[in-house]
């Protein structure tokens, strides 16, 4: 089934509709996948949600499949930015992110395929090691950014569901 725009009139369907009839799902901080993820959060996150809020966090994902890997680069990122009522979603780092989280492939993968309870338990139980390893880097604190996740449960509605 083909929905490219030339091949089929999507005016009124929403992504969610097109995504789910071709059952796809995404490898994490690949450009398909990031792409997604910009249209859920801007589909989902409303004028109310943004008025006023200001965040980013950037995601650095290391050890990535080859393939995945865009100029030459080691490692593969993605960046959401809070700014001037708008959502950002960006195949790239974002420098100076108020959280910036540096994490091995497979250990987001694992994660986004957890619960929100499963990932309590991760970060309680096994992301200090990781932490201690040097396999997982997260600088700064959580802002109003995590809040909207949890509010319209990105995790369960996105993350679970268009993650291979």
């Amino acid at each position: 089934m083909d929905f490219t725009p030339s091949n089929a009139d999507l005016r009124g369907t929403s992504w969610e509709d097109i995504i789910l009839a071709g059952n796809q799902k995404f490898e994490p901080a690949s450009t398909p996948w990031v792409d997604m993820l910009r249209q859920f959060l801007t589909r989902e996150f409303t004028a109310e949600d943004l008025d006023g809020v200001s965040d980013s966090l950037s995601w650095e994902v290391t050890s990535p499949p080859p393939h995945l890997l865009r100029d030459e680069e080691e490692t593969i990122g993605f960046s959401i930015r809070l700014i001037d009522g708008q959502v950002e979603v960006r195949d790239a780092l974002l420098p100076g992110a108020n959280i910036s989280i540096v994490i091995p492939y497979d250990v987001l993968i694992e994660s986004f395929h957890n619960s929100n309870e499963e990932e309590v338990i991760f970060m309680k139980q096994a992301a200090p090691k990781l932490v201690e390893e040097g396999k997982l880097v997260i600088a700064g604190s959580p802002g109003p950014l995590q809040k909207l996740f949890i509010k319209h449960n990105v995790r369960e509605r996105f993350y679970n569901i268009y993650t291979i």
